[in-house]
């Protein structure tokens, strides 16, 4: 069961109310780094069917 929360815009997503979760996450390597960082996308754990991307 989920509290009932305010509903607040970031941008064209919103967060609270009946709204799906939203994680927002970071890589810790340098984006100039490509191949690094495709490499440490997987170890986030976004590629199972409950995540989505906006």
């Amino acid at each position: 069961m989920r509290n009932d929360t305010y509903v607040v815009n970031i941008g064209k997503i919103k967060i609270g109310g009946d709204n799906p979760i939203a994680i927002q996450s970071m890589c810790n390597i340098k984006t100039s780094k490509v191949d690094e960082v495709v490499k440490q996308i997987p170890s986030l754990g976004f590629n199972t069917p409950l995540f989505r991307s906006f």
